[in-house]
């Protein structure tokens, strides 16, 4: 009965280093698409604004987050102001982006969220947002 499991430890080996190779190269990719999304620095001028995350790829930056909706104000008339910055704080460019308000039943109108897709520009060092109200 041992001669027929003998081969076994080799395959649960090769099946391990397989796994163990496969999570390195996960591991490593990770780790590029956080080092691209740390180049550009994330300023809030607003507390309604929450888990905002800054993220970028070859070719494109997004900045999104989530809106907390403060008594008498309405999200479908709010609007997100983004600037982008060079080093020396010049704007590079700015975004007027609408904020998509929540639309669950137990959620309705208190909070929403927003998405903005720019063009990436290697001389984009920070992005400040802020929001509008109409």
């Amino acid at each position: 009965m041992g001669e027929r499991f003998k081969g076994l430890g080799f395959m649960y080996r090769h099946w391990f280093m397989i796994f163990l190779m496969a999570f390195l190269l996960i591991g490593c990719s990770t780790l590029g698409e956080n080092s691209l999304k740390n180049s550009v620095a994330l300023s809030l001028s607003s507390g309604y604004l929450h888990f905002v995350d800054i993220r970028r790829d070859q070719n494109s930056l997004y900045v999104s987050g989530k809106v907390n909706k403060p008594l008498g104000k309405d999200l479908s008339r709010a609007k997100i102001l983004a600037s982008f910055l060079d080093q020396e704080g010049n704007v590079i460019t700015q975004v007027e982006e609408e904020v998509i308000p929540r639309r669950t039943r137990l959620h309705r109108g208190r909070d929403g969220r927003f998405f903005i897709k720019i063009p990436y520009d290697s001389a984009i060092k920070s992005c400040e947002l802020g929001i509008e109200w109409h």
